[in-house]
């Protein structure tokens, strides 16, 4: 589902190279820019009327969430909360995330907020609400949640490991997350550019446009009809 993955594929599988074929998933038509008082909802509901840094996934080390937590508490101690906005953390935790708990926990009085997973919709609606999504991990098949994000016109930035790169294209931003001091600038530096910020957002959608069921279902059938006539 990305050229990243058939890369890797083409390494381990050299005898297969010549068979993999690309395939984009698509991002469901649900995730769109949201209306001034749906976001102001989603907003007040969570406690984050100015708005939010928002991750959405699955709590484990390949998602690199504890770079994050370093980036934003590291954030707040040079600029405050004047400046920084909440972290919200959308998921549940997968393996190894239970390492987590104890510095969620204590990041949650200085402004995190841990939702947990959450149904469907309101998952639609935190996207649409949030000030800028960060996606820091370090593997990806895909990323369908950047991509999701960008579809809702939220400012994005990801990790620049794996097929994050080809997800964002320049309409988001890409950071090596290495090391948390890259990542908290980078998004120190969004913060303190509104218009930067408002040119990713207007991005967005077009780059997300790029994705669809109906162009994956159609490479499909093409490939399906040359194995047959093959």
């Amino acid at each position: 589902d990305s050229e990243a993955t058939a890369a890797d594929l083409r390494f381990h599988f050299p005898d297969c190279a010549d068979r993999v074929e690309v395939i984009y998933p698509g991002v469901d038509a649900e995730f769109r820019p949201g209306r001034p008082d749906e976001i102001a909802a989603t907003r007040a509901e969570i406690g984050a009327p100015d708005g939010y840094l928002l991750y959405a996934g699955t709590l484990e080390p390949r998602k690199n969430v504890g770079a994050l937590l370093d980036a934003w508490e590291f954030l707040l101690e040079q600029e405050g909360t004047a400046v920084v906005p909440p972290l919200v953390l959308v998921g549940p935790y997968g393996w190894g995330g239970q390492r987590l708990l104890a510095r969620i926990a204590a990041l949650t009085p200085k402004g995190l907020i841990h939702l947990g997973p959450v149904p469907r919709v309101r998952l639609v609606r935190l996207f649409q609400a949030a000030s800028t999504f960060v996606y820091p991990s370090l593997y990806e098949g895909f990323g369908l949640p950047a991509a999701e994000a960008l579809a809702c016109g939220v400012p994005t930035v990801v990790s620049n490991r794996a097929s994050l790169p080809e997800v964002v294209g320049s309409a988001g931003l890409q950071v090596d997350v290495a090391e948390p001091a890259a990542l908290a600038d980078t998004l120190g530096r969004l913060l303190a550019d509104p218009g930067r910020a408002k040119d990713l957002a207007l991005r967005g959608p077009a780059q997300a446009g790029r994705f669809t069921w109906k162009a994956a279902a159609d490479r499909l059938d093409e490939i399906f009809a040359d194995a047959v006539c093959s």
